[in-house]
């Protein structure tokens, strides 16, 4: 076991090394992370706050486990961001030497952020040794498209998609049209930028485009009238990946639809590899025109479900983690409980709340964190009603509508009501009691107490019995919430 208060860099990279394994230790450490002991704690200090996410999010059970092993106690750990030695870019990264022995130096090379994020791939070597910069755009990156596959949050809703997009990436081509579908806040950006920016680095003399809809077709218009047709097909036909978001933003330009399918074919032709993105499924792109449907529908289609609960707690975590404002696990549950939206209003939500504790001193506990929710559902959604709420439990249960506003407490109808009541405080404004009247003339302390069962229930995971069949009751949840949604 190592001694407290170690500081010999040295002696600690060796031990690391071993428990961890030389090839994950020289990939991170020592140019990455550096670590350090003090008080049964060990800190890992990276130069930027990207570095340290990066690593976090890579390393973090290795270490872990490591620091049980070396240091003892729970192998807890302190993450750092430490002003560097010397800048060279504020997107640095270090790849050591194969050859250089643990705790010296290595061969410095400086990559952008997306060799980085390849380092976590196990590809540092190959793009160590290729150019640093890939070729500029004749678009301006956005910062809302910046993203990728170590930070994409995987779940049952986009595990085919994330597995298909880094497949594109790594193989260079699949052959075929790839189209990512999915409501506004799935991850379709995030994952548009990760297949960029992996594709890039693995391939660094190749040719890449992410553009949005509206870019190609001002690009297009631009060309026709200043008579620069050949360059912006040369631009866009001339890539090895051509990535385009929003396709609905096409509907109703024929012209600049027709210039996009002999763009697709040019592309696939030359051996290229075509990425396409909608918030809107096929089946309502009709006015797109047959030809260019037929191209999307005989490639591969993937589907991008909004993040299911267990998804959204991860994201919470990380986007916290990101402002540096620490929180109970209680508040994470809460927040992805309550906010079954996409990942835009999860961010401004997170982003609310950390705001609000660094300019105010606000401390982020339960109770201000169900009043946020409570905000941000009311303006991200249409007004739900007290009829809405019971239309779609009914529904979905099989109970009728009288039923449900009865004296009956049979298990079939009560169970079904608690989750209507429930729904009803977090989806509507309404008071207890006007909830307690609506369901059958219930009073307040009827329908509170109705809402921390459900509440208590939600922190079970024992499968609950509703209208006589077993749920899990967030699966259950999450169902009811999407018909709110959908009307």
């Amino acid at each position: 076991m190592l001694k407290e208060d170690s500081t010999h860099d040295a002696q600690l990279g060796q031990q690391f090394a071993n428990a961890i394994g030389h090839t994950s230790f020289a990939m991170w450490f020592p140019h990455n992370a550096r670590l350090s002991v003090s008080g049964g704690v060990l800190t890992i200090a990276t130069d930027s706050s990207f570095l340290r996410d990066l690593v976090r999010t890579n390393m973090d059970d290795e270490l872990r486990r490591a620091a049980k092993q070396i240091i003892g106690g729970n192998g807890e750990l302190r993450y750092v961001v430490s002003e560097p030695k010397q800048v060279v870019r504020d997107t640095i990264a270090t790849v050591p030497s194969e050859t250089s022995a643990i705790g010296s130096q290595g061969d410095r090379v400086v990559v952008e952020k997306s060799v980085a994020n390849g380092i976590a791939n196990g590809i540092a070597k190959s793009c160590a040794s290729s150019p640093a910069t890939p070729a500029p755009s004749p678009y301006p990156s956005k910062a809302a498209n910046r993203g990728s596959f170590e930070t994409f949050v995987i779940g049952e809703s986009n595990r085919f998609a994330f597995e298909v997009a880094r497949q594109v990436a790594r193989r260079g081509t699949m052959g075929t049209p790839v189209t990512l579908l999915g409501d506004c806040g799935s991850g379709k950006s995030h994952l548009l930028a990760a297949i960029r920016d992996d594709y890039r680095c693995r391939f660094p003399k190749s040719r890449t485009l992410l553009i949005t809809a509206e870019q190609f077709t001002t690009g297009f218009l631009g060309a026709l009238n200043g008579g620069g047709l050949p360059n912006f097909r040369h631009k866009h036909r001339g890539v090895d990946l051509l990535i385009i978001d929003n396709l609905p933003f096409f509907v109703g330009k024929r012209a600049t639809i027709e210039e996009l399918q002999y763009t697709i074919d040019s592309v696939l032709s030359e051996g290229g590899q075509v990425v396409l993105a909608s918030h809107k499924p096929l089946a309502e792109l009709s006015q797109l025109g047959g030809e260019l449907i037929s191209r999307c529908a005989s490639g591969l289609t993937c589907d991008l479900g909004l993040p299911d609960a267990e998804a959204r707690r991860e994201i919470i975590s990380q986007l916290f983690a990101r402002h540096e404002t620490p929180v109970d696990d209680d508040v994470v549950g809460v927040l992805a409980i309550g906010l079954a939206t996409g990942v835009r209003e999860i961010m401004g939500v997170v982003n609310r709340l950390a705001t609000q504790h660094r300019l105010l001193g606000d401390v982020i506990d339960r109770s201000l964190a169900e009043r946020v929710v409570g905000q941000a559902n009311r303006h991200a959604r249409r007004p739900v009603k007290l009829d809405d709420i019971q239309r779609v439990v009914c529904d979905f249960f099989g109970v009728d509508g009288k039923a449900l506003r009865s004296d009956d407490r049979h298990k079939s109808v009560s169970q079904p009501r608690m989750l209507a009541m429930w729904l009803a405080r977090k989806y509507t404004q309404s008071a207890w009691r006007e909830i307690g009247t609506y369901f059958g003339g219930r009073s307040h302390s009827t329908v509170i107490s109705a809402h921390r069962r459900i509440e208590k229930q939600l922190n079970s995971t024992s499968e609950t019995r509703i209208a006589g069949q077993p749920w899990q009751l967030q699966e259950a949840i999450e169902r009811l919430e999407s018909a709110l949604r959908t009307g």
